[in-house]
This record gives C-alpha cells, structure tokens and sequence, in this order.
C-alpha cells in the first residue's frame, strides 16, 4: 500500500508541475494595437485569421469604446471629456499556447503580427516572461527532484519486501533441492542357518551379512509467494 502511495505521489508530483507550467504561460497576454482606421469587420477578420495560427489558444477583441470604458471605471475620470476625443485604440488579446510562451518565440511572433498593415504596435511583457520562465523552470527541478527521491523509495520499498517475503518463507520455497542416500548394513559372523537357500557369491559371502541401498534424487521448484497487502 505504501508502494502504490509513494508512486501517486510520484505521478501527481510529475503532473502538477506540468499543468502549472502550462496554466501560468496561457494566462500571459499579447496585446496587438489595431489602428483607427481598421473598421469592427475588419478586425473581426483579423481574429479568425489569428486564430488558426499555431500559436494562439485565446483572442479576445476589445473595442475603442470598450477599452475607454473600462479604463474610465478604472482610473474613474473619463479622458475624452478634456481631450475631445477618445484617445484608445482598438486592440487584440492574444492568450499564446504553452509552448510558445518563450523569448524566442515571441520575436517572431511579434514580427509577424507587425507585418500586418492593420497592426500598429504589438506589446507584451518581456521581463515578466522571462522571471515566468525562470521560476518554472526551478519548480520543476525541484518537482523531478522529488519524483526521483520518491521513485528510488518505492524501488527500495519493493525490493526489501521481496527479500523479506522469499526470507521468511526459505523453509518452504526451495528452488533446488538434492537427496542423495547411503544405507549400508553389514554384520559379521553370520548365525547358522541364517539364509534358506544359498547366498549370492561375494567378497563378504558366507561369513558376514552385507546390504548396501543408494538413492539419488535432484529437485528443482520455483515459486513465488506474495503476502497478503503487497
């Protein structure tokens, strides 16, 4: 039971750490700044475009108004009122596949997404990235460290059972046994009379009484015995 505890342990520890990883680097965001000019069609196009790429899992459009919105309910003055015009833009948040969440991969995704003359920035946080990347990539050095400790327990575990069950049991699992048997009985000075008829001629023959047995047997047995719990 402790063996089969230690290896849950072992598989749970191997898949939090991968479902951590994987939910942390979904949860970034890309935000793709679309421009005036770019009409709600337009964009909408642009998001069914995006999202049969490789690389996003997630694309959220946010509109000029919505964004001005949200950022009045945040900040709670509305900046159009002294600016005499919304000053937002409309944008996309690009939520990007585990795999793809890595400094490397994110150059060329940027530079893909500036190609796009409805693009005008592209903007995402690079240091938060990288410390996401940075502190994962511990975890799971830590986690591998503790699967491997458990996994090399669970190997001790089952192999100080297996040594224990077949020791316990040495008096009843034989793998290979050998009987071999003498029996001599000899006796000297013969009674009269001893033998009924005559006796077979030997070196021993008519003073002495000489019978010799042998017998010789190899066995080979193999078993396994398991107790009950294992």
């Amino acid at each position: 039971m402790l063996v089969l505890v230690l290896l849950g342990m072992v598989v749970f520890s191997v898949l939090t750490a991968r479902n951590l990883s994987a939910y942390v680097k979904e949860n970034l965001t890309v935000t793709v700044m679309l421009g005036d000019n770019t009409t709600v069609n337009q964009a909408h196009l642009l998001c069914r475009d995006l999202y049969h790429r490789p690389y996003s899992r997630n694309i959220d459009y946010i509109s000029k108004e919505q964004a001005q919105k949200e950022q009045c309910e945040a900040m709670g003055s509305d900046p159009s009122e002294f600016l005499g015009f919304n000053p937002f833009v409309a944008t996309l948040e690009i939520q990007l596949k585990s795999d793809y969440v890595s400094r490397d991969s994110m150059k060329w995704i940027a530079k893909e997404l500036r190609a796009n003359p409805k693009v005008i920035d592209v903007a995402y946080q690079e240091d938060l990235m990288d410390k996401v990347n940075d502190n994962l990539r511990k975890v799971n050095l830590i986690l591998l460290a503790l699967a491997v400790l458990l996994t090399c327990v669970s190997f001790s575990l089952i192999n100080n059972t297996v040594r224990l069950s077949v020791y316990s049991r040495r008096f009843i699992i034989h793998t290979m046994k050998l009987d071999n048997y003498k029996r001599i009985y000899q006796a000297y000075n013969t009674p009269a009379d001893f033998y009924a008829d005559n006796y077979v001629a030997g070196p021993y023959a008519g003073d002495s009484i000489y019978d010799k047995t042998s017998h010789l047997r190899l066995q080979n047995t193999f078993a396994i015995s398991m107790l009950e719990g294992f």
